[in-house]
């Protein structure tokens, strides 16, 4: 048998092959060729058949995630105005925070000066008492040493005889213990 085919002649050619394979080698080869088509229809039909089940799965899939999605939407939305919720006390109490913050500094600054103002006041006090202090003791030792001086005086007035005799002068007085100390002069010493 001789089998005319077109090559990649020019278009006037034409070239004769020779079938000179066995018979059997035809058969073969056309049985494999009709296997390898029923193979390929069966993966297209197998490949349909799983596309239409993925597109069904794929289907029930997105009924399901709309189902979630409603069931979820109420649940997601109270959420939500629950942080905002939470949201807005937490800034109130932010705030209420900021307020007992800022009082108490200006309360601490307030007695910080009013510490300061009582400090000063208390040293001014104390320098007045100490002032008072020497003022009153000056007095009472002016006091007691005039005191003195004139009982010395009185005394040594009453004892003295109408003389200018310092040798027959009488004694001045012993001094008490704990008072003024003070210079006894006889009268006409002067210093």
């Amino acid at each position: 048998m001789i089998h005319v085919a077109a090559l990649a002649l020019p278009p006037d050619s034409v070239a004769l092959v020779s079938r000179s394979q066995p018979e059997w080698l035809w058969t073969l080869e056309g049985t494999i060729v009709v296997v390898l088509g029923l193979t390929f229809l069966a993966l297209m039909a197998a490949l349909v058949v799983v596309l239409l089940r993925v597109s069904k799965t794929f289907g029930q899939l997105t009924a399901s995630l709309d189902r979630f999605r409603e069931q979820i939407n109420p649940v997601t939305e109270r959420v939500a105005a629950i942080a905002g919720h939470l949201e807005g006390a937490a800034a109130s109490v932010h705030e209420a925070v900021d307020e007992v913050t800022d009082t108490i500094h200006s309360a601490n600054e307030s007695l910080r000066d009013a510490l300061a103002t009582a400090d000063a006041r208390f040293h001014e006090i104390d320098a007045i008492v100490q002032l008072a202090r020497d003022e009153a003791e000056d007095v009472v030792v002016g006091a007691a040493s005039a005191a003195r001086g004139l009982r010395g005086g009185f005394s040594a007035f009453r004892h003295r005889a109408p003389r200018d005799d310092d040798e027959d002068a009488p004694p001045v007085p012993p001094r008490r213990s704990g008072g003024p100390r003070l210079r006894h002069h006889r009268a006409g010493d002067t210093e």
